[in-house]
């Protein structure tokens, strides 16, 4: 992995606030934001709602997990480079868990797509089915 450079090894900030320093170490590059709760398996796949901040992650473990990922912006002060009297912004990335759900029991959840209007989510998985997850009517964070 030495390779890769030195980013690999270390441990990504989390968007809340910093991870402790795990046995084993995830891959980050500086700059790197984690979720909450991201699963207890790899994650195999990403994908971004259309028509909202909302980012579904499908894991190894089953779960499907969406997260509603929000940009906090604050004016700093400007740098010693900048032309005096000025102010930049920064931002942080901030992910609220908002829904848990399981694809299938005992079995891997593999790839996830929304709907157009970013009303559902379509996932499939190892048990070779194709499920959909209704936004409107899914299960709140941290059920089954």
């Amino acid at each position: 992995m030495a390779t890769f450079g030195t980013a690999f090894g270390q441990q990504p900030s989390a968007l809340a606030a910093p991870v402790a320093p795990a046995a084993s170490a995830v891959p980050s590059i500086p700059g790197d934001y984690a979720v909450p709760s991201p699963g207890n398996d790899g994650i195999s796949s990403l994908s971004f709602s259309p028509t909202s901040n909302a980012l579904v992650s499908t894991n190894w473990d089953g779960g499907v997990r969406v997260w509603d990922i929000q940009l906090s912006v604050t004016e700093q002060q400007a740098s010693l480079s900048s032309p005096a009297g000025t102010s930049t912004t920064a931002g942080a990335f901030n992910a609220l868990p908002k829904i848990h759900a399981v694809h299938s029991p005992n079995t891997a959840a593999l790839c996830s797509t929304f709907s157009n209007d970013g009303s559902a989510i379509f996932t499939g998985g190892t048990d070779n089915a194709v499920r959909m997850i209704n936004l409107n009517q899914a299960p709140a964070q941290g059920s089954e």
